[in-house]
C-alpha cells in the first residue's frame, strides 16, 4: 500500500494515470502487447524503465534491446494479459508486483503486427530473472532520457512508400553522457521500443523532446493502421 501511495504521489506517474486512452476498435489477429515496467532508482529517485536484451538464440530480433512482450494468444484475457504473462515469462516478474497505469494506443511493427504499450509501476526491490532461452540481459535507463538530445540520433527512411522517422538512443551506465558510438560499450535502443519510450516519457513528463519525432510529411501512424483495419488485417474487434 504505501509502495503504490509512494508511486501515485509523483508527478509523472500521476500524468499517466490520468491519460485515457482511445478505445481499442482493432480485432485479435496479429496483436501483441509490450509492459512498460516503471521502477524508481531508490540510489538517485529517478524514474526508470526496465528493458531487456533479446537472446541471440531468438530467430526474430535477437541481440536487440526491448520491451518484455509478445504476441496475443486466445487464451490472454485482454491485452494487459499478455503484457503481463510475457513479462512474467522473459524475466520472472509476477503479475501481483506490478500496478497498471494505462495503456497506450497500438504501435505499427514493420512486420504489420499491431503492438499496445502496457504501463505499469513495479517495485524498485525487483530482480529480474531472466529465462535465457529469451533475455540475454536486463537493465534499467531513466524514463526521461528519452526526451533528450544526449546521445540520440534519427534517419528518415521510406518502406512501402510511407515515410518514417526512426530514432536511436545509446545508453552508457558508466558515463550517460556519451553513448556506445564513442565509448564502444552501453545498449543501442532503437526502433519500435524507442519510439514508444519517446511517447510514454512525453505523456509522463508533459514536455516536448528536445528533437522532431516525425519526418516532414510523415503520416499519421493512427490514420495507416485505420486503413489497414479497414482491409480486415486484424480480424473481427476484440
Amino acid at each position: 500500500m504505501v509502495l503504490k501511495a509512494l508511486y501515485r504521489m509523483r508527478p509523472e506517474v500521476q500524468r499517466l494515470m490520468n491519460y485515457t486512452p482511445p478505445v481499442d476498435v482493432y480485432g485479435r489477429d496479429r496483436r501483441a502487447a509490450v509492459l512498460i515496467p516503471l521502477i524508481v532508482n531508490p540510489r538517485s529517485d529517478e524514474l526508470e524503465v526496465l528493458l531487456t536484451v533479446r537472446s541471440a538464440n531468438l530467430r526474430r530480433h535477437s541481440g536487440e534491446v526491448a520491451l518484455p512482450g509478445g504476441r496475443h494468444e486466445t487464451e490472454d484475457h485482454d491485452l494487459l494479459t499478455t503484457a503481463l504473462r510475457e513479462a512474467q515469462e522473459e524475466i520472472g516478474l509476477p503479475p501481483q508486483d506490478v500496478k497498471s497505469v494505462t495503456a497506450l494506443p497500438p504501435f505499427l511493427s514493420r512486420f504489420h503486427l499491431l503492438v499496445t504499450p502496457v504501463v505499469g509501476t513495479i517495485p524498485s526491490t525487483f530482480t529480474p530473472k531472466p529465462n535465457p532461452d529469451e533475455v540475454a540481459a536486463c537493465f534499467t535507463v531513466p524514463l526521461r532520457r528519452f526526451l533528450l538530445r544526449q546521445a540520440h540520433a534519427s534517419l528518415d527512411i521510406t518502406t512501402e512508400g510511407v515515410r518514417w522517422r526512426k530514432h536511436r538512443f545509446w545508453w552508457n551506465p558508466l558515463d550517460p553522457d556519451i553513448g556506445k558510438q564513442e565509448s564502444g560499450v552501453g545498449y543501442d535502443i532503437w526502433g519500435l521500443t524507442a519510439d514508444i519510450l519517446i511517447r510514454v516519457a512525453l505523456l509522463a513528463y508533459d514536455t516536448p523532446p528536445e528533437f522532431e519525432v516525425d519526418a516532414p510529411g510523415q503520416r499519421d501512424r493512427e490514420e495507416i493502421i485505420h486503413g489497414l483495419n479497414s482491409k480486415g488485417r486484424f480480424g473481427p474487434r476484440m
